[in-house]
């Protein structure tokens, strides 16, 4: 079974908070999204929160699932189709049909009335949880066959260096007279053929220029130039003069009763990567961009850079390391666990299927540690290294097995997550159920296991006080060290900020506990590390195969 990443969303939940964000009308989001393997409950985005009723809500232990699938099995793709048509789907769940982007069922088959639209192509989409699939068809009904628009974005060129007020220039080529629609980084901006683009307004940095147009017949035609900003004003902003907030997880384990942050040491994050907008969420000088990597795209199974992830929970994991920016009507400095912290993002391979096997898998999991060994002992020997590793599976093989071993020998932490399968025993995944591993189990905490807006995040814990932290439900139980915070924590995901729980969030705040030991203590054995973690971690009262030794404290764990 399947279990990347380990993360667990709200499986129930209504209406929450009120969203205002940058592009975003003022609307209420109830949001129940599977994305790859796992679900997005509830979108906190880039707001202004107001007051508004919560429903409680309840936490509900799921697995991570196999791989998913969803095939259109009729009409194939290519295929020309006239008068009414039967669609079909095999899928691993319900699956909602769409045509040219409009949903007309959520069924595994529909019958699909042609005639009602413009000869020419036309898209057809199935997506069930988790997965999906695309089939282009042409419809002839003997009628003037629809050709899609074509837009070109003429100015500024891909690749272009921009500075100041630039031109936004879009031409489109159709039968019909349309407008394009104009954006940057996503967000609408105009629908011209021109805009003057203030890009002072924008960090120097990559951005992204898209446009479409959509012809009276549902065709769209789009093009994306990606540019440089470059003002002479590095990120656009800095940690330093914003809000320093300690958010309540860090609070629970002590962050602020240690002056450590986590400087000289590198974390490898193995994960599904950054997200697009990641320079608004982190400061640039934290990631090192020149060892990061793709291996779903280095490998030809996706065009997916590791700095262009659509899913979010590599952004997530980091966030939770180093701290992030919150952006809002005043825009926020949540504090991480070890904000100095470097930062090589390692998109792996997390799926099974379309060609990829298990094998596949684990070995690119394998092969992203040695890379990561290759660093600890050439290019970044300097610094001390941790591992951080969010995801799960049923089995191990010998090539993971060799590569943890091989870290560790090497004085490499590898910190891992026991997984989302609790409450029930001996649920641990792989790689955590490794003797190599650090395997580490989620907590949460009474009174913050539902929604608890803005000011809810800096939530002042007592101190010396453990007998709200509770052990998660759907903690994983067997092989477990030690236990962090994982439940409920806001992070930034793809689109926004969530509230967002699994161990997923506990193994890289331990991950981060780890960096402000290498700092304390300088280079130590694995072994030597992880002992004093577990010995300075709080008993909260459950098995060690629930809480392993316990609950981490980073001022005990660097004193």
């Amino acid at each position: 079974m399947l279990r990347f990443p380990e993360v667990l969303y709200y499986p129930h939940i209504e209406d929450y908070i009120l969203l205002c964000g940058r592009g975003l009308e003022r609307e209420f989001m109830k949001r129940n999204v599977l994305l790859g393997l796992f679900i997005i409950s509830l979108f906190l985005g880039s707001m202004n929160f107001v007051t508004v009723q919560a429903e409680s809500v309840s936490i509900e232990p799921q697995s991570m699932l196999m791989a998913k699938y969803c095939t259109i099995t009729n009409p194939e793709n290519g295929a020309v189709v006239s008068g009414f048509v039967t669609i079909t789907v095999s899928a691993s769940s319900l699956p909602k049909i769409s045509i040219d982007g409009v949903t007309v069922a959520s069924a595994y088959s529909y019958v699909w009335d042609t005639t009602g639209y413009a000869d020419g192509t036309h898209t057809i989409k199935a997506k069930s949880r988790g997965a999906s699939d695309t089939n282009v068809v042409t419809v002839s009904n003997g009628g003037t066959i629809n050709t899609p628009p074509t837009v070109i974005i003429t100015s500024p060129a891909n690749g272009a260096t921009v500075s100041g007020t630039t031109t936004v220039t879009v031409s489109v080529s159709d039968e019909d007279t349309i407008v394009p629609d104009i954006y940057i980084d996503g967000a609408y901006v105009a629908t011209a053929y021109s805009y003057s683009w203030d890009t002072t307004a924008y960090a120097d940095g990559s951005h992204s220029v898209y446009a479409e147009a959509t012809d009276t017949g549902g065709l769209t035609g789009d093009d994306t130039n990606t540019v440089t900003v470059d003002n002479g004003g590095g990120q656009g902003w800095s940690k330093d003069t914003l809000p320093n907030m300690m958010p309540w997880w860090n609070d629970v384990i002590d962050v602020e009763k240690t002056s450590y942050t986590g400087a000289g040491t590198v974390v490898v994050i193995i994960d599904t990567g950054l997200v697009e907008i990641w320079e608004d969420y982190f400061p640039t000088e934290n990631i090192l961009t020149e060892y990061c990597r793709s291996y779903t795209q280095e490998l030809g199974l996706d065009n997916v850079p590791y700095d262009r992830d659509t899913e979010g929970h590599g952004s997530a994991v980091t966030g939770t390391i180093i701290g992030y920016r919150l952006d809002s009507t005043t825009d926020y400095w949540i504090n991480g666990v070890a904000e100095d912290a470097k930062i090589v993002m390692l998109r792996c391979v997390y799926w099974i299927g379309g060609g990829v096997t298990e094998t596949t898998m684990l070995n690119n999991w394998a092969n992203c540690i040695n890379y990561a060994r290759t660093l600890h002992s050439g290019a970044l020997s300097s610094y001390n290294m941790v591992v951080s590793m969010s995801l799960g599976y049923d089995n191990t093989n010998t090539a993971l097995t060799s590569a943890i071993a091989n870290a560790e020998n090497e004085g490499i932490v590898v910190s891992t997550s026991a997984g989302n399968d609790g409450p029930s025993p001996n649920t641990t995944a792989y790689p955590a159920n490794l003797v190599d591993c650090t395997s580490v189990a989620a907590a949460g905490y009474v009174g913050l296991t539902g929604a608890y807006g803005l000011t809810g995040i800096w939530t002042e814990i007592p101190e010396n006080d453990f007998s709200d932290v509770f052990v998660s439900d759907f903690s994983s139980r067997g092989k477990v060290d030690v236990t962090g915070i994982g439940e409920n924590l806001v992070l930034p995901y793809y689109g926004g900020y969530y509230y967002i729980s699994g161990t997923s969030f506990s193994c890289p705040q331990t991950s981060g506990v780890f960096a402000l030991m290498f700092e304390a203590f300088g280079s130590q054995s694995v072994a030597w590390l992880e002992g004093h973690l577990q010995a300075t971690a709080v008993d909260l009262g459950y098995d060690s195969t629930i809480q392993g030794a316990g609950f981490i404290q980073a001022d005990g764990a660097t004193g």
